[in-house]
């Protein structure tokens, strides 16, 4: 029976400690692109080890991959490596291991990779096993016992600009896959990276329509009929084609060039280019925040919920601490639904049984540890959340827990992630899943419970025309300097493509108040601080959104568009309206299986995110209505800018759910309750760096080297929330605007 086997002990790969005196790193998980290109003998062991522990009969069953996709999701019944697991539960019925919208988000997330990692690795050093008996040459047969040792799971890098040219990598579309052989030559094999074949029926997979009358095209899932796993398929129980052409139109990067200055934006929703943006946003946090504050920082960054932001109160405060700043769960999400359409990728039930799902989170797994390098300090602790308001801390929590949490129990980073257990047999946590330290050499048992015997590859930038190599630290003797790790945030901004001196030198120059002048909104702030060195000419608008994860019968997407007027001088041509970004709710068609869904739909959990209005479209459109003048009040460019943005609801296969509307179609019917619909906020803020020298008198500045600004982070202060783009049922006078929510 099940429950007397031993729990499964979750290591990752392990690698024997050195017998050096210096540090030596851990081996690499590398870009699934590199790894095929640039390490032939790893990328095919990682190509059979896949294949095999995909086959029907793999034991043990935990290390399986249908086993390990399970954990996830569906079919909701204990995983078979915990057996004990039901003899402790204080539950009743199985609610699933979910920490979706949880602080837990990122690090549960960490040793369930180590588990598929520890399961490939094993059976790739058997098949490197099988392969060095039919090699002569003693030094190809070390590179195949070496590739195997070192190999760890590849990820599927969406922020490489290449996946703006090209979309999905090529050879996640084909059935078959060429590879490197011990005989030399290169053979046609089976792609696991394809797809994955059910060796079971899923219990509990069910067929789910993602909507309703309103549906453009068919988009009814089949997963209840479908033996495969499936990305952007269309809608039929059998010979389903998959649409990758649709998916690599939306993730490709599309220019739009606009009369004023023949002017290009690279930004479309749900591109390559929208979706490294909000990466960028991630590292929007300062590294000097009050320590009062850090597991609020953590809350903010690690998933999209964000239970420390305080209730609305003063509609002048934005909603958030740090509003601009965006979550690891938000980009995440985004991935989710572009790639699956209506397929297994977009509901969490079904996601964890797509190959990609791993390469997708383990690239999810290397910006947490980017993000960690940065802000070591930044962690959930034991002690909750500082309450601003209040003055006091708060745990956090999760109202019904998952199986083994009861309602309401205290989550922090000593909480076990079930149902994950280490080489203790104890269960994973927070505390021991957050950091990538590895082996010290002086002391090599002083961590040995953290150890995940992997790191990434660093992140080049150029910059002033050199490159700089951003390393992740994992040596635990080392502490990086708090000056390197600003330069290295200020290179991560750039590198995920938000620089606005760029986008200010691509648009008309602003010269009305709103952005000429230094902290429009708070004067005498800016006054105070000599060591803020604003970016001159330049506000940075945004739009806050809140979802409601119930508000479509699964995962679905609002949408951001901003209407850019037709110049005075022409107003007869046509308006253009340009997509730019959107905020994604990654949902299960049928919560009702999911303890930790369940709870959070019953608390009235929201999804939230923001996106940035670029920076050129503001400028064309304050260009083309004429209020580029000195003249002109902040609360005019404000309502101009506001009455250019427009909102849709978009579901995975694409079609409007729903848009927003002053007016709707003329058929009062069609307007939707206030009650869930998506919540839009027009915020904007100033950006500055931080000096290292007080500023010079104002007499002195003309002479300042600006190049002496270029390795320092943008920050952002001097919020401001310019009302809701939607009327309200709890607060309708806040709205300046009657729109609502449509169906299309």
């Amino acid at each position: 029976m099940a429950d007397s086997w031993a729990p499964y002990q979750i290591t990752g790969a392990v690698v024997s400690s050195s017998k050096s005196d210096t540090f030596t790193p851990p081996p690499l998980r590398r870009d699934i692109c590199d790894l095929k290109d640039g390490h032939k003998h790893q990328f095919t062991l990682y190509i059979k080890a896949l294949e095999k522990i995909m086959q029907p009969g793999f034991q043990p069953e935990a290390a399986s991959f249908q086993g390990i996709g399970g954990i996830h999701g569906m079919p909701y019944s204990p995983w078979s490596g915990d057996p004990d697991e039901v003899r402790q539960t204080k539950r009743g019925p199985f609610l699933g291991y979910c920490n979706h919208g949880s602080i837990l988000f990122p690090t549960w997330h960490r040793p369930h990779l180590l588990l598929l990692e520890q399961s490939i690795s094993d059976a790739a050093i058997g098949i490197a096993g099988d392969f060095v008996v039919q090699v002569q040459d003693l030094e190809e047969r070390k590179r195949w016992l070496e590739a195997a040792e070192d190999l760890r799971l590849p990820f599927w890098d969406w922020t490489h600009p290449r996946t703006g040219e090209t979309g999905i990598p090529e050879f996640f579309t084909t059935p078959k896959i060429t590879l490197y052989m011990p005989s030399g030559q290169e053979e046609e094999h089976n792609n696991p990276l394809y797809s994955y074949r059910f060796v079971s029926q899923v219990n509990g997979f069910d067929n789910r329509y993602h909507g309703n009358r309103i549906y453009q095209k068919p988009g009814r899932a089949y997963f209840k009929e479908w033996d495969r796993t499936y990305r952007n398929p269309d809608s039929r129980p059998h010979d389903v084609t998959e649409n990758y052409a649709e998916v690599n139109e939306r993730l490709k990067s599309k220019k739009k060039t606009f009369d004023v200055g023949d002017h290009t934006l690279n930004w479309q929703a749900g591109s390559w280019a929208q979706l490294t943006n909000l990466v960028s946003q991630m590292f929007a946090f300062k590294t000097d925040i009050e320590e009062k504050f850090w597991a609020n920082v953590w809350d903010e960054f690690s998933n999209t919920t964000v239970q420390s932001a305080p209730a609305r109160g003063d509609h002048n405060q934005p909603i958030r601490r740090w509003p601009l700043a965006t979550s690891l769960e938000a980009s995440h999400n985004q991935v989710h639904v572009t790639v699956g359409g209506i397929g297994h990728m977009s509901d969490n039930d079904t996601a964890g049984f797509d190959p990609i799902f791993y390469l997708h989170h383990c690239n999810v797994d290397r910006l947490l540890s980017f993000w960690q390098h940065i802000y070591p300090d930044y962690l959930a602790g034991t002690k909750g959340y500082f309450d601003e308001k209040e003055g006091t801390r708060k745990d956090f929590t999760q109202r019904d827990g998952t199986w083994m949490q009861l309602s309401d129990v205290k989550i922090d980073e000593d909480s076990p992630l079930l149902p994950f257990r280490d080489g203790d047999y104890n269960y994973w946590t927070s505390k021991n899943a957050y950091t990538l330290k590895y082996f010290d050499p002086k002391n090599p048992k002083a961590n040995s419970k953290t150890l995940k015997y992997y790191t990434y590859p660093p992140i080049v930038v150029e910059s002033g025309g050199k490159p700089y190599y951003i390393n992740i630290n994992t040596n635990p003797s080392v502490e990086v300097p708090v000056d390197q790790r600003n330069l290295e945030r200020r290179l991560l901004q750039e590198h995920f493509q938000y620089d606005p001196r760029v986008a200010r030198e691509q648009a008309p120059k602003m010269v009305l108040g709103l952005f000429a002048d230094e902290a429009p909104y708070n004067p005498e702030r800016a006054k105070i601080d000599v060591l803020r060195e604003p970016l001159d000419n330049f506000r940075q608008f945004f739009v806050s959104i809140s979802l409601d994860p119930s508000f479509c019968e699964g995962s679905y997407s609002a949408v951001v568009s901003f209407k850019i007027p037709a110049p005075i001088t022409q107003p007869d041509r046509e308006e253009e309206v340009h997509e730019f970004g959107q905020v994604t709710a990654l949902s299960r068609g049928r919560s009702d299986l999911c303890g930790n869904c369940i709870s959070k739909k019953a608390a009235g959990a929201r999804v939230n995110g923001s996106v940035l209005v670029p920076h050129e479209l503001v400028a064309v459109a304050l260009h083309n209505l004429g209020l580029n003048d000195p003249e002109t009040q902040p609360e005019q460019a404000v309502a101009a800018v506001k009455s250019c943005l427009q909102a849709s609801v978009r579901l995975p296969s694409g079609a409007i759910y729903a848009s927003l509307s002053d007016s709707g179609k003329g058929a009062k019917e069609t307007e939707l309750s206030h009650h869930g619909a998506p919540i839009l906020e027009l915020l904007s803020c100033d950006v500055y760096v931080k000096r290292e020298t007080p500023r010079p008198d104002p007499k002195d500045r003309a002479d300042e080297d600006p190049k002496q600004f270029d390795h320092l982070p943008f920050n952002f202060d001097d919020w401001k929330p310019h009302g809701l783009l939607t009327t309200t049922d709890e607060k309708p006078s806040d709205s300046t605007t009657k729109l609502g929510w449509y169906l299309s």
